[in-house]
């Protein structure tokens, strides 16, 4: 006993160690007596870019972005971002009271990531700290502002705000209660939607109770008891709109579930509401809800297929949110997989010849031994197989994405796809874009019902020469010339050997540049070709004539531009082409440059005298180097 009394003695009389913070000497950064519900403002910026400043304040017990047109905040974020704030201790690194000493831990005012707190209605900050370099990935440099001892902290506010690249300002995005909406789905009881072309109405309706059958008739004297009330079923009906009859529940179930958890990405300057789509807004989702008001949610989106925007109609903020494209699409749901929609339905082996016609003109392929060829435009190019086989393809299995309501302004249906098949032809016609979705309003065959192909389907059947012809319209047309004519000079082979003939005169030619011209001849590239206009060009700006060992010739002539386009003639096309003036420009440098003769070789200098003929140098001042700045030369010197 005496033993163990001794033993709890001298345990009791031992100094206890400190806490961990006391133990390696940290420092606490922010007021100790600083609690979180004393902070109403909280400002951050990054010292390079001080006017970008993110600014959270407390509006009536609300935290608010009032950088960014007072958008809510995420309070659950910013409740942990301003406990790890209040809770900054540090462990004292280094002293650094000059610029150069806070430049090794980036923690000059202008390096460092700056962030501060405020009590209400105070101009001093009560917490102010700069948060610089990060020498490790759980540890950065702190310190306080005004002070030049630098600690080492293991949270790093900078990276908490979202900041990952030196430099950077903060983004208030970051700070958004990105939660628009959130409504079950089992509460909803009405769905109507607009769109720019239709409108949509879905209700729930509750299905009738079957007949209950006759209770049992109970024994004399006994009770029986009330059967429990049945459930009610319901049922969801098309009550407006839609395509057919009948649509697909499946589909209206995941629809309803989306307003479950609508969120949204950023705030937008609710004063520019036409650069949102939403003067007024082209979409509307109003949600009938049990127990409660209405919920309208609108929605903007300027063009088909670019960014999209919404806002609750009842928010006294009147803010626009800006919105995932596939979380929009998602809530505006297309057409299909909603409601079945028609399409075309054959298949490439079904085809014998399909036919665009354009108000620009027309374009027709044909099998020909087991390879679809352009029957026109007609032009001596090589095709390009990927570009027709697409037009069959996708004429074939053509198949609608949305449909528009009959009401719709869905523009001049001035295109045709004619499908001829052995049963019989097919057809599409094709009017204007749509207002909906990114694509082409179209109707198939005798339907009256205006439906929407996609943007890229549409790309497929509506191509340009350019797209079914290879542009190098020189490239085969080039091979083994061995003379090249202009008004102005020959050039010729004559023993292998290139010439220059000018004014009469005949010099080597520079066959580097030779080669060059024929080089950029074979690769020059026309824009378009002008089908049913002759390849003539009356007063060319330059022309040439190139001819084979074989005598055989082909001759390019090129019109002054036009709208940013030359006409370009070549002798055998059916049609004139038009070429970009970069194209052109290209073209005349190298003929020009072809036509220049060699600069004249000049005379080797005599040599040196030797060592030994020359007489001992006379010491002389060491004249002053001039420097050229290259850069100042001008081209050609």
């Amino acid at each position: 006993l005496l033993l163990a009394g001794l033993v709890m003695w001298r345990k009791s009389t031992e100094k206890q160690p400190g806490t961990i913070a006391t133990q390696v000497r940290l420092e606490t950064l922010a007021q100790e007596t600083l609690a979180a519900g004393d902070v109403a403002r909280i400002e951050m910026y990054a010292g390079v870019k001080p006017d970008e400043k993110v600014v959270l304040e407390k509006f009536d017990g609300a935290w608010r972005i009032a950088s960014h047109y007072n958008a809510p905040v995420n309070q659950e974020g910013l409740d942990k971002y301003i406990g790890e704030l209040l809770a900054l201790k540090g462990e004292f690194r280094a002293s650094a009271d000059t610029d150069e000493k806070l430049a090794d831990f980036e923690l000059k005012d202008d390096q460092a990531f700056h962030v501060r707190a405020f009590k209400a209605g105070q101009e001093q900050p009560v917490v102010d700290v700069l948060v610089g370099k990060a020498p490790d990935f759980r540890t950065v440099f702190v310190r306080k502002a005004g002070d030049s001892r630098v600690h080492v902290e293991g949270v790093n506010l900078k990276r908490e705000a979202g900041i990952m690249e030196d430099g950077a300002a903060p983004k208030a995005s970051k700070w958004l209660k990105t939660e628009l909406l959130s409504v079950p789905k089992e509460k909803i009881t009405r769905l109507a939607l607009t769109y720019p072309d239709k409108e949509l109405v879905f209700a729930r309706h509750e299905k009738p109770k079957p007949e209950e059958a006759p209770a049992p008739e109970a024994e004399e004297g006994a009770e029986t008891p009330p059967a429990p009330p049945a459930a009610p079923e319901y049922e969801w009906k098309l009550e407006k709109g839609g395509f057919g009859e009948k649509h697909s529940e499946t589909e209206l179930q995941a629809l309803l579930g989306r307003f479950s958890a609508l969120t949204v990405t950023d705030v937008v300057d609710p004063e520019k509401k036409a650069d949102w789509g939403f003067d007024p807004p082209q979409y509307k989702a109003v949600l009938s809800v049990d127990g409660q008001e209405d919920v309208v949610l609108l929605g903007g989106r300027p063009t088909p297929g670019g960014n999209t925007y919404v806002s609750l109609e009842s928010g006294a903020d009147h803010l626009i949110y800006e919105t995932g494209k596939f979380t929009f699409e998602q809530l505006f749901a297309k057409g299909s997989p909603l409601f079945t929609l028609p399409g075309v339905g054959l298949t490439k082996a079904d085809a014998t010849r399909v036919e665009v016609a354009r108000p620009e003109g027309r374009v027709v392929v044909q099998p020909e031994e087991g390879t679809w060829k352009v029957l026109e435009p007609a032009l001596d190019m090589e095709q390009q197989q990927f570009a027709v086989d697409n037009i069959v393809n996708t004429a074939v299995g053509l198949k609608p994405v949305d449909y528009a309501d009959a009401s719709a302004d869905a523009g001049a249906f001035d295109t045709t796809i004619t499908i001829d098949t052995g049963t019989g032809p097919r057809r599409v016609l094709l009017g204007g874009d749509a207002k909906s979705v990114d694509g082409v309003y179209a109707k198939i065959d005798d339907n009256p019902a205006v439906l929407v192909i996609s943007r890229t389907d549409a790309a497929k059947l509506l191509v340009s020469a350019r797209d079914l012809f290879a542009m190098s319209v020189l490239s085969k047309k080039l091979e083994g010339v061995e003379r090249v004519e202009t008004p102005a000079f020959t050039v010729f082979k004559d023993g292998g050997v290139w010439k220059l003939e000018r004014d009469g005169a005949a010099v080597d030619a520079r066959g580097d540049a030779v080669e060059d011209f024929l080089s950029e001849a074979r690769a020059f590239q026309v824009a378009n070709v002008l089908a049913g206009k002759p390849a003539v060009v009356e007063a060319p700006e330059f022309s040439f004539l190139c001819r084979d060992a074989g005598g055989q010739t082909v001759s390019v002539a090129v019109g002054p531009a036009a709208k940013g386009m030359h006409p370009v003639a070549v002798s055998g096309a059916a049609s004139l082409y038009e070429a970009s003036e970069d194209a052109v420009a290209a073209l005349h440098a190298a003929l020009h440059a072809m036509g220049e003769p060699p600069a004249p070789e000049t005379e080797d200098a005599p040599a040196a005298e030797t060592a030994a003929e020359v007489a001992p140098p006379v010491e002389a001042e060491t004249p002053p180097v001039q420097v050229i700045d290259l850069g100042d030369v001008p081209a050609g010197s």
